[in-house]
C-alpha cells in the first residue's frame, strides 16, 4: 500500500486559504495528478488544505473525506511559566518568552540542549511535553491515524505493523507540514520532534510512503520521497519559501 501525503499549496494563514501563487500551485499539481491513482482521499478541514483538494480533484469523480484530525498539529509551548520554560529558554529576556512558541521552530542551541527531544523512547519527558499538550494529541493523532490504516488492511501491534490485509492500494492526505510529519514519524517509530525540526517540504509537495513487506505478514512503511515538486520543476518555478527561515541572519525574511 502507499500513501500520498500532499502538503497544502502556498498558505494565507490569516484568511485560512492561498495565496495567488497557492491557487498557482494547485492547478499545476491538479494537471500533474490527473491521470494518476490517488485511491481514498482524505481532507484537513482547514481551508488552505481543502482548498487544495478541491482544485486537484475538480475533475474527479472521487470526493475527499474530511477527518479533523488531519488539521494541522498546532502545539504551542506555553512560556508564560518560569520554571519549565525558563529552562528551556534561559538566555531568552523574560518579557520575550511570556507568551507561546511554536514547538516545531525551536532554535539549535535549545533543541540540543534537552537530549530527550531526540529520544525515540523518552521525548515524551522533555521540557517542551511538559508545558504543552503535546503528548495528549499525539497519542490522539496517531491512534486515529493507525485506525485509518487498519481499515486498509494494516494493523498497528506495538511497534509493528501486522499487514491483515496487505494490498496495492493508495490513500491520499491533503493535510499540512506539521502532521504530515509527527504521522512520518510515528510510522517509523522517531520522536516527532526530528523530522519537523530538520525536513521542510514546501507548499504543495508531494512525500510518498510505500510498504514493503520483507518478513511475510508485516509491513514497514518506508518514505520513496519527502517534500518533491515535480509539478513546479517541470514548469521551471521555484518553491515557495513559506514556513522556512532565512538562509543567513542578516537576510530580510523570517527569524
Amino acid at each position: 500500500m502507499r500513501i500520498l501525503f500532499v502538503r497544502h499549496c502556498e498558505p494565507d494563514y490569516e484568511h485560512d486559504s492561498l495565496t495567488p501563487r497557492g491557487f498557482e500551485e494547485a492547478e499545476r499539481l491538479r494537471k500533474y495528478l490527473k491521470d494518476r491513482q490517488l485511491g481514498d482521499i482524505y481532507v484537513s478541514p482547514l481551508g488552505r488544505a481543502r482548498k487544495t483538494a478541491e482544485i486537484v480533484l475538480q475533475e474527479r469523480i472521487s470526493e475527499a473525506v474530511t477527518l479533523p484530525w488531519l488539521r494541522e498539529f498546532d502545539i504551542e509551548v506555553d512560556c508564560s511559566k518560569d520554571g519549565e520554560m525558563r529552562k528551556f529558554y534561559p538566555d531568552i529576556p523574560k518579557e520575550i518568552v511570556k507568551g507561546r512558541r511554536c514547538a516545531w521552530d525551536i532554535d539549535p542551541e535549545q533543541f540540543w540542549s534537552d537530549p530527550l527531544l531526540a529520544d525515540n523512547e523518552r521525548w515524551r519527558e522533555s521540557r517542551i511535553c511538559a508545558a504543552s499538550d503535546m503528548v495528549r494529541l499525539y497519542d490522539s493523532v496517531t491512534a486515529q491515524f493507525d485506525g485509518l490504516l487498519q481499515q486498509h488492511g494494516y494493523r498497528r501491534e506495538g511497534k509493528l505493523y501486522r499487514a491483515d490485509k496487505p494490498n496495492h492500494g493508495t490513500i491520499t492526505l491533503f493535510c499540512h507540514l506539521g502532521v504530515s510529519s509527527v504521522l512520518l514519524a510515528h510510522l517509523n517509530n522517531l520522536s516527532p520532534f526530528v523530522i519537523p525540526q530538520f525536513t521542510c517540504p514546501a507548499p504543495s509537495a508531494l512525500t510518498l510512503v510505500a510498504t514493503e513487506e520483507r518478513q511475510q505478514g508485516v509491513a514497514m512503511f518506508r518514505t520513496l520521497y519527502l517534500g518533491a515538486l515535480p509539478h513546479l520543476t517541470l514548469a521551471g518555478e521555484e518553491a515557495s519559501f513559506s514556513a522556512r527561515f532565512v538562509e543567513c541572519y542578516d537576510d530580510e525574511g523570517r527569524h
